[in-house]
């Protein structure tokens, strides 16, 4: 049996693409490369309350071109909120259109918040592997074994809003609550626990040896990369699609924030190590 090992430290991450989190509508994702190996992006966004054309919230502001919302002019936010948007790395924008109109909005609304979130990781990690026999018949295979000596799962928002509700009365208004509610969310410490689980599986695995080859039929320091950066980044995808789930829920239970959250459904708060599939 031949034994190698191999370390490596690594700054990849995997940002956000743009996804309408609206029930009944399709998800899209628009990928990007720019052209290194283990950075890819993606976006996601969650429409928020609707609220109908020509109505806008009393005493309310609207720009043509997005822009940010200066924290400068705004009131302290309350203590609730307050770990939130520091938790969530909040940039608060206005202006323009949203990313996309979702089909499913009946013609009589419009969309007036959007909540668009984004992941990061690094991780550095030691990496060896040695040859297994191969039962008669079988392909080879090869025995990983990964130590991450540290893993970082970063996550920041952006919330658009059509409209820029009173100074005085930003952190009531119930768009802005809803809008925070979807950043609780993403940014909950169960969160990164499910993604650090998940990269925790990684640390014993049997792979066919064509899965890690270079073109010499050997393993290959480079394949072994490769293979840990796409099951990295299959491990937040699946944290992704979890997010994806639970911003839905909140706008179904909440008809997009004209509703408060029901009392008995445990849509806010989750248990690390609870399972990502649902």
């Amino acid at each position: 049996m031949v034994a190698r090992e191999r370390t490596r430290r690594r700054f990849a991450w995997l940002a956000c693409g743009l996804a309408q989190l609206v029930l009944a509508s399709p998800l899209q994702l628009f990928a990007q490369t720019n052209g290194e190996p283990a950075e890819s992006a993606r976006q996601d966004s969650a429409p928020a309350i609707v609220s109908p054309i020509g109505t806008p919230p009393l005493q309310a502001t609207r720009v043509e071109a997005v822009q940010p919302i200066p924290s400068t002019e705004l009131p302290d936010p309350p203590p609730d909120l307050q770990q939130i948007i520091e938790r969530g790395n909040v940039r608060w924008l206005t202006g323009g259109p949203p990313r996309e109109t979702p089909d499913s909005f009946p013609a009589s609304l419009s969309l007036a918040g959007e909540t668009r979130f984004k992941f990061r990781y690094r991780y550095d990690s030691h990496a060896r592997w040695s040859y297994e026999r191969p039962s008669a018949g079988q392909p080879p295979t090869v025995l990983l074994r990964i130590r991450f000596r540290s893993v970082k799962l970063h996550v920041s928002h952006e919330v658009w809003l059509k409209h820029v509700p009173a100074a005085e009365k930003f952190w009531e208004d119930p768009l802005v609550r809803h809008e925070c509610d979807h950043v609780r969310i993403s940014s909950m410490p169960a969160i990164e626990q499910q993604f650090l689980d998940s990269v925790k599986a990684m640390k014993t695995v049997h792979v066919p040896l064509a899965d890690v080859a270079g073109t010499d039929g050997r393993v290959s320091d480079r394949e072994v990369q490769r293979w840990i950066d796409r099951r990295m980044d299959e491990a937040l995808e699946r944290t992704t699609d979890y997010v994806r789930i639970r911003y839905r829920e909140l706008d179904r239970l909440t008809q997009h924030g004209r509703l408060p959250i029901p009392e008995d459904r445990g849509l806010i708060e989750i248990s690390p190590g609870a399972p990502l599939n649902r």
